[in-house]
């Protein structure tokens, strides 16, 4: 691989975060409508066509399964009631963040896929970040911050 073919990866890949975190922001903050989840599923196929996951049928099944598992995680978190949402079934400012999951979560998987540590440390303190930061932007989700709530999440997202 050239200097020039790594500095464009290096390149797409910081475009990609950049994308996803201002996603995930606008997300959190104003997603209440039903595009929102739309939007998020056309993210996750510009990923997939830009970044060309090996087996796409295995990606898209580990996708799926991952926001299940997402969507499963904030279910129990709200009725342990560390995790608040308006009067609604699941909110779609979540269900937006957990389509583009999976787009972060191949990242983190590559680069950490040797350690079993390190990834348990990083979800545990940035999965109830995510949660405490999100909370604070959002107006219809709101996460307790006592220790049992954060510690749970933490667990959890370890």
């Amino acid at each position: 691989m050239s200097l020039r073919d790594s500095l464009a990866d290096q390149l797409k890949l910081a475009l990609k975060l950049l994308t996803l975190q201002v996603f995930w922001y606008f997300s959190i903050k104003n997603g209440k409508e039903i595009q929102y989840p739309i939007i998020a599923f056309v993210l996750y196929i510009i990923d997939v066509i830009v970044f060309r996951p090996k087996s796409f049928g295995r990606y898209f099944t580990f996708s799926i399964f991952l926001v299940l598992i997402g969507l499963a995680m904030d279910k129990t978190f709200s009725s342990l009631g560390h995790l608040v949402w308006e009067n609604t079934f699941y909110p779609n400012q979540l269900l937006s963040v957990w389509i583009i999951f999976p787009c972060y979560y191949a990242l983190f998987y590559d680069r950490f896929k040797t350690s079993i540590f390190l990834p348990f440390v990083i979800g545990a303190f940035f999965g109830p970040f995510a949660y405490v930061s999100g909370g604070k932007i959002s107006e219809v989700i709101h996460t307790k911050n006592d220790p049992v709530s954060l510690l749970t999440m933490g667990f959890t997202w370890g």
